[in-house]
């Protein structure tokens, strides 16, 4: 929502909505092929410190809600935390990223926004071993790619990261259809995008785990998940 007094506000009010920078230096060029290259009357982008700076007179209001579908996209861009990788990455042997981009990919092989992970293929015969944390605002759709990648092959695994929210429709089809449902402890520590400012995780985070096809009348296993414990064990 634009801010009602959007033509008085001064700049740097502009540049600090809800409190945040929205704009990251490398939204500009996404942000005026959008608009066809139309001219940006008013709107500069300058410096190295994700700001825009504006003349609010002549501000073009189209801008507004393209940076905010950018900020929203950058504030599902969380990494994932080291420590929880180097624990679930022992244990699967991931071979694909399905949800990452260029700064924080977490396997050599990894499908960035642009490309549309959700109509990709992710299991192959080359590759059978998925990790995705694809951010946590539309689940349902990354669960259902989830639940039909697995059962490509007898072998496949896909691990999603996700909340832990059993009274959400996606929930009962993780629990009808994948083999676990991982409730983590503690709560991850997510890694911001550039641009997005650093805060707690305040939610409950469960990792859902899919491995081949769908068993009728089986449900996953519910568990409590001590990633933290495991990243502290010493190599045997």
């Amino acid at each position: 929502m634009m801010p009602t007094n959007w033509k008085t506000e001064t700049p740097k009010r502009l540049v600090e909505w809800n409190n945040e920078p929205f704009v990251r230096e490398d939204f500009a060029d996404g942000i005026r092929q959008k608009l066809n290259g139309a001219v940006l009357d008013g709107a500069f982008y300058v410096d190295f410190e994700n700001l825009i700076e504006m003349n609010p007179d002549r501000f073009d209001p189209r801008i507004f809600s393209i940076i905010q579908s950018e900020h929203a996209r950058a504030r599902q861009e969380w990494g994932t935390p080291p420590d929880l990788w180097d624990v679930l990455n022992a244990e699967f042997d991931f071979q694909l990223d399905a949800a990452a981009t260029a700064e924080n990919a977490l396997c050599e092989r990894f499908i960035m926004p642009e490309m549309d992970a959700r109509a990709a293929t992710w299991v192959t015969d080359e590759i059978r071993r998925v990790y995705c944390n694809p951010g946590f605002s539309k689940m349902e759709p990354w669960i259902s790619k989830a639940i039909i990648e697995a059962a490509r092959y007898p072998n496949a695994v896909v691990v999603m990261m996700g909340l832990c929210a059993p009274s959400t429709k996606w929930y009962g089809w993780a629990y009808g259809s994948g083999r676990e449902i991982r409730d983590l402890s503690p709560r991850p520590q997510f890694i911001p995008a550039p641009g997005v400012k650093s805060s707690s995780n305040a939610k409950e985070n469960s990792l859902y785990v899919f491995r081949g096809k769908a068993i009728h009348g089986q449900h996953a296993n519910v568990w409590r998940y001590p990633w933290k414990e495991l990243s502290n064990e010493e190599p045997s």
